[in-house]
């Protein structure tokens, strides 16, 4: 078992290319294969350092390792022997259409409700020759064979093509640069891959790959066709405004785990357990759990899933970025409130709100205006009046919350729910009698004044 994940280093890994790798990965690492992270850079004027350098961190930002890498721009030599070879068998062949006569082709061919497709007799044989007597640069295309191409795909079942649907794909450019097609099968049939895993919207090309692997004389290769993925709307994600990068997603506070999990299962969301890291997840992997419908990427979801990674981290787990994000805080307290405020947050950052509400003696509450409607000054003068001396536990705050409520007949969502906005400044969170530890008696009396206020 052998796959692989081919980026072009031209930009950020985005969540398409991401759930690929994820899912080539957890194939390979659940059949106890090779996974081999191939860097397609053959695009010299595009391919940038600092995007491999990015890439790889994402990679192993998400849990993911690789057995091999390899640099498709340390094979260009090679690509050009295989190419003249197939020049030489007939399967490789000069086209002298300037980008300007192709753009009026596929034109026609739309305006008679047909889809794009070159054909090889679009120019004759003599005004080929002519073209490059006067010194045209001609592209190369792969001249595919009109039998069908039918395979079985480990998600899709049985797929095929007619040779009438497919059209010659550009294997060399003018400049003599070479496309993603042929070096990608070569790629493949040198490295002896045994699955190739990618998107739905790749089939054709797959037509067309497997036609190359036969010219190639390579061995079958297994074939795996996620579905779409598409944001809330059911747009293709490629095609969103919003940045659905790693890197961005990090810079929301989103756990590697989190996005591991939404990506690597059709039901992500619903997925009942959490397993703890990518190999644990390789374990249970399916590839025969995906299908046709598309998948659904929404941040809400992501946020959902995220808070429910943090609510199962120890202190030790989050520390470190944690005293980055609270500096000079107190760790025995901040562990304190970790243990009590994990359940109620989505992201680390989200502390930050709940240690303000520990440290500080005053919140920006908008007094009695964010009170349930009712409950006025007699209420809070009955709280502050009530409060008792420290020190405080549980069993000592509980009597308390009890003694208001009874001098002001008050119970249940009017009794609780009003302290909590008045002492938090939010309707729900953490256990409010430890919370309420942790503010002390200091801060609690100075909340209710300023509430009353």
């Amino acid at each position: 078992m052998k796959t692989r994940f081919a980026p072009s280093p031209t930009g950020l890994l985005h969540v398409g290319n991401a759930r690929t790798a994820l899912i080539a990965w957890l194939w390979a690492r659940a059949q106890g294969g090779v996974f081999v992270l191939r860097i397609d850079d053959t695009d010299t004027a595009r391919s940038q350092t600092k995007f491999i350098k990015a890439l790889q961190e994402d990679l192993r930002w998400l849990g993911l390792d690789w057995d091999s890498k390899v640099h498709q721009s340390a094979r260009l030599t090679h690509y050009r022997t295989v190419i003249d070879g197939l020049i030489a068998r007939d399967r490789v062949y000069p086209c002298y259409e300037s980008a300007d006569e192709l753009a009026l082709l596929r034109r026609a061919q739309q305006a008679q409700g047909k889809p794009p497709r070159y054909h090889r007799d679009s120019m004759s044989a003599q005004e080929r020759a002519a073209r490059a007597r006067a010194g045209a640069r001609p592209h190369y295309r792969f001249a595919l064979s009109p039998e069908p191409v039918v395979w079985q795909d480990l998600i899709l079942g049985e797929v095929s093509f007619g040779g009438h649907e497919l059209s010659d794909p550009v294997i060399m450019r003018e400049d003599q640069s070479f496309t993603y097609h042929l070096c990608s099968v070569i790629d493949d049939v040198d490295m002896a891959m045994s699955t190739v895993i990618r998107g739905v919207d790749h089939l054709a090309n797959t037509a067309a790959h497997i036609q190359m692997i036969q010219a190639l004389e390579g061995p079958p290769i297994t074939f795996a066709h996620l579905p779409l993925i598409v944001g809330a709307d059911s747009r293709p994600l490629s095609k969103r405004e919003e940045d659905v990068s790693l890197a961005g997603l990090r810079e929301l506070g989103i756990e590697a785990l989190a996005l591991a999990h939404l990506l690597a299962f059709p039901g992500g969301l619903a997925h009942a357990e959490l397993m703890p890291d990518t190999a644990a997840m390789a374990e249970r992997f399916e590839l025969s759990a995906w299908g046709r419908s598309p998948q659904h990427f929404r941040l809400e979801d992501l946020h959902l899933l995220n808070g429910r990674v943090l609510s199962q981290r120890p202190f030790r787990a989050v520390r470190e970025t944690l005293m980055m994000l609270i500096p000079g805080a107190d760790p025995i307290r901040l562990e304190a409130l970790w243990d009590i405020a994990r359940e109620n947050i989505q992201t680390q950052q989200d502390m930050i709100g709940w240690w303000q509400i520990i440290e500080h003696d005053e919140l920006p509450l908008q007094g009695l205006a964010d009170v349930p409607p009712g409950i006025g000054a007699d209420f809070l003068a009955a709280a502050i009046e009530l409060l008792p001396p420290e020190p405080w536990d549980e069993k000592v705050l509980k009597a308390w919350i009890r003694a208001v409520g009874e001098r002001t007949g008050q119970k249940g969502k009017s009794l609780f729910g009003t302290l909590r906005v008045c002492l938090t400044g939010r309707p729900d969170g953490p256990n409010l009698t430890t919370l309420l530890s942790l503010m002390g008696r200091a801060r609690t009396h100075a909340r209710l004044a300023a509430c009353a206020r």
